[in-house]
């Protein structure tokens, strides 16, 4: 049997090292211990942690975790205003499709939480 690819959208997921929401990191370890090869998207910039993953203008930067790719997407701070975040969750889902055009493979299954 072939591996399986899903791509898990989750706009706050981070790893277990950093703090944010962790579940979409712990769906993607339940999936490969299933065979699946799970890729978690996520923005760059850390709404918890008020820090930018991205600080060198690249539209994207991958980080493995215990055998899973985080795909962090490029995003402004959110930190200074409700508009701020707005701007935040718009870069993110626009920039969501050239950098999911950039990344090798396809998915057989996406999920967005």
């Amino acid at each position: 049997m072939t591996k399986k690819n899903i791509w898990v959208f989750h706009h706050y997921a981070t790893p277990p090292t950093m703090n944010g929401f962790t579940r979409p990191f712990n769906f993607a370890i339940n999936m490969k211990a299933e065979g699946y090869k799970t890729t978690v998207f996520a923005a760059s910039y850390l709404h918890f942690s008020d820090k930018n993953l991205i600080e060198d203008g690249n539209a994207y930067t991958v980080e493995n975790q215990s055998g899973i790719d985080f795909v962090f997407v490029n995003t402004p701070s959110s930190a200074k205003s409700i508009l701020a975040r707005v701007k935040n969750m718009l870069a993110y889902y626009v920039r969501l499709f050239s950098v999911t055009k950039k990344y090798i493979g396809k998915p057989e299954l996406f999920i967005e939480t």
